[in-house]
């Protein structure tokens, strides 16, 4: 039996059909890729609290005191260069449909 969290199974998944350069990471992790190397780092980040956008739900917890500033979404450089995938993409307007982000 392997143990949960063995990425084994991962690798061997991977490897049914493709036989390339694999890396596992965790969370946080960076990795910057030149014509020159590939370096992989752990990102140091200041978490940011977990912010309620859903006005109802705040108001019947008696409102909020959320400050805004720290509030923050994807930075444009890295949003531009997101490809899309079909299915994903039609996740997403499934969801803007049911009016869920």
């Amino acid at each position: 039996m392997i143990a949960p969290g063995t990425p084994q199974p991962i690798l061997d998944g991977i490897r049914t059909g493709y036989d390339g350069p694999v890396l596992i990471t965790q969370d946080f992790t960076v990795i910057n890729v030149t014509p020159q190397q590939i370096v992989t780092r752990m990102a140091a980040f200041e978490p940011a609290p977990f912010l309620v956008s859903d006005q109802a739900y705040l108001d019947s917890k008696g409102g909020s005191n959320q400050d805004a500033s720290v509030m923050h979404g994807m930075s444009g450089w890295l949003e531009d260069t997101i490809i899309a995938i079909p299915e994903i993409e039609a996740f997403k307007r499934e969801l803007a449909e049911k009016g869920m982000r």
